[in-house]
């Protein structure tokens, strides 16, 4: 005599697996969510508070300015270029790249690290980051450096930009709570 086997419920109809879906679902959705707009005004009136909180300092090309444990000065923008590198090796900008020549003192009583991410090229309301992948090719360029106290680090950052693009000014962070230095360029 057989006995009747009891047929087993496909994956998807079984109740932990419908669960574990759903939340996996609201997961990514939550992650990929934009936010509400309470929060983002939130953010923006901390934002704002912070802002005029810590005022900028401004400065122009060849001015020594502080940021936390550093000094920084822009020594100037080079020429514009397509490429960087050789002729058998070289890193192609997206526009055009623009180099800025600077250095950086540590003016503080530990080493400290600087990096290429804690300086922005603004135009208008735009932000652009240094090429990291420009490093490889130019001869003077840093992106993550360690300054001894009373050390100088010089080179130049390579930033690519939309060709024809107009910059105002350069912005260096020396550290999370310090005052940001702002650099004219023009």
């Amino acid at each position: 005599m057989s006995t009747p086997t009891e047929k087993k419920k496909p994956l998807y109809k079984r109740w932990w697996f419908i669960v574990l879906a759903i939340a996996i679902i609201g997961g990514v959705a939550a992650s990929m969510g934009g936010g509400d707009s309470a929060d983002q005004t939130a953010d923006q009136t901390a934002s704002s508070e912070s802002s005029t909180a810590q005022q900028e300092i401004v400065a122009g090309i060849s001015d020594v300015v502080t940021s936390g444990d550093f000094e920084i000065v822009v020594s100037g923008l080079g020429e514009r270029t397509e490429t960087i590198g050789d002729e058998y090796f070289q890193e192609e900008a997206q526009g055009e790249y623009i180099p800025v020549s600077l250095s950086l003192t540590n003016t503080g009583s530990e080493s400290a690290y600087v990096s290429d991410g804690d300086i922005k090229l603004v135009s208008g309301e735009t932000t652009y980051s240094s090429d990291t992948g420009a490093i490889m090719y130019a001869d003077d360029a840093f992106a993550f450096e360690e300054i001894n106290p009373g050390n100088t680090l010089s080179g130049t950052l390579y930033f690519d930009v939309p060709a024809g693009t107009e910059v105002d000014s350069l912005t260096f962070s020396g550290g999370l709570f310090d005052t940001d230095a702002v650099i004219k360029l023009n």
